[in-house]
This record gives C-alpha cells, structure tokens and sequence, in this order.
C-alpha cells in the first residue's frame, strides 16, 4: 500500500510503500537508506486516515528492492493506531481474496474503493 513519509521537520515528504504492519509499528520499502532513531510522520493517502502517524526507525537493511525499514509507532496511548491496521489488513485480505477466488488483480486504490462500496456499514477511517 502507498504511504507518504516525512523525515524530520526540513526534510520533504517521499513516496513509498507499506511492507507490513502491526499494533506495535510497521515496515516500509525505502529506496536510501533511514537511519535508525530518526522520527518520521507517516500518511496513508488511499484511506484519508484523519491523522499522520509518527514513528521511530528501528532497523534499516538492504533489501532486494533497496531497503527495508522496520518503524516503531510514537503514540500517547496503547493501540491508538487499531483502526488503521484494522483497515488496512482488511483491505489487503480483500484484495488477496478477489485474487485467489476470482483471478482479479487489483490496486490497492481499486481494493480500498471497492471495500468501501461492499462495506459502507464499517467505513474506513
């Protein structure tokens, strides 16, 4: 899934893409290197998540596709950040499903649409 992550306070923000995520952080897929102890503010545009989340770099290693980043969340309270990974592995078992079941391969825009269509009971935050 695409996230905008900004690092640091002079530093503009750049594109890249969610590897994984847990109540406690979650990975990315970075094309240079972050080093661990930096902050940074990640937004997850395809689900108008009402705030950026803020985390602290843990680890940074080589990866076949550049670099994976494992990102510990920054948060005032305990699972303030539930809802977003809710949403997202929802919307990441939707698309595996589509897949799997009828051979539909789609964009994690496409995913979080459609989900929002056939779930307008529990809307994505």
């Amino acid at each position: 899934m695409p996230v905008c992550v900004r690092r640091g306070r002079e530093s503009g923000p750049f594109q890249t893409r969610l590897r994984d995520i847990g109540q406690g952080g979650l990975g990315l897929a970075v094309a240079e290197p972050i080093q661990p102890g930096e902050t940074c503010e990640i937004q997850f545009p395809l689900l108008n998540y009402p705030e950026s989340v803020r985390g602290k770099v843990v680890w940074c290693r080589p990866d076949a596709d550049g670099y994976a980043a494992g990102v510990q969340f920054l948060e005032d309270h305990p699972y303030s950040h539930a809802r977003l990974v809710v949403d997202i592995c929802q919307v990441e078992y939707y698309r595996r499903d589509q897949r799997q079941r009828h051979g539909r391969e789609l964009d994690h825009a496409s995913a979080v649409q459609e989900w929002r269509e056939r779930h307008a009971q529990t809307p994505l935050s």
